[in-house]
């Protein structure tokens, strides 16, 4: 949480130059471990699985060219295609 704050421009006033240790600390003292992809801490918090989330907007994008949709199908939005110029501008505004 103090980290969250720290992002967000609030000094929790606390020292996280050697987060490492306080990982271990904490584990050591909770008897718990700091999940792989913990934001801030965990093992993997700089490596990139982002190949699945461009793969999944292009399948996204080549079915809706395909098929000449109007619209997403969604359970809860309906996104519709801007077809004209006003609602064009109204969205890059």
């Amino acid at each position: 949480m103090a980290l969250n704050l720290y992002m967000h421009g609030i000094d929790p006033k606390l020292d996280f130059s050697n987060l490492n240790a306080i990982l271990e600390v904490y584990e050591r003292c909770t008897g718990m471990t700091v999940p792989a992809r913990q934001p801030y801490g965990g093992e993997l918090v700089f490596t990139a699985f982002s190949g699945s989330h461009q793969d999944a907007i292009r399948k996204g994008l080549n079915e809706w060219k395909s098929n000449e949709r109007s619209h997403w199908t969604c359970r809860t939005w309906r996104l519709t295609r801007p077809t004209s110029a006003a609602n064009t501008a109204r969205l890059s505004a």
